[in-house]
């Protein structure tokens, strides 16, 4: 399995971010505070879900939290989009400031 797509909307310091993977090789260098972590954490929770139901069907993964929605904004969003060899899988989670409208997007996993 590859990661082929990752998409961030108000993801921490993020307001809108769509990388492209090369199928071999990737490298993620910058200044501080430029995102690479951020972008590496959003991977990690993304991936966390299919771990947890790998795992155990039906259990959740890391969610995104609160903290992680980029100030003044709601919802943020993360989507993702695997190569399994045969197909594209994609899936994102949506995470939305209490209080906020909530809009037509959801989740594709229950938080």
């Amino acid at each position: 399995m590859k990661v082929t797509t990752l998409k961030l909307t108000n993801f921490r310091g993020v307001h809108s971010l769509s990388l492209r993977f090369d199928s071999k090789l990737n490298v993620f260098y910058g200044v501080n505070g430029s995102g690479k972590s951020t972008v590496l954490d959003a991977m990690a929770i993304m991936l966390s879900w299919g771990v947890s139901r790998i795992r155990h069907a039906g259990t959740s993964g890391r969610p995104i939290q609160e903290t992680d929605i980029t100030n003044g904004r709601s919802p943020a969003k993360i989507r993702m989009m695997i190569n399994d060899g045969q197909q594209d899988i994609s899936w994102q989670l949506v995470k939305r400031r209490k209080g906020y409208k909530n809009d037509e997007e959801k989740s594709d996993f229950k938080q």
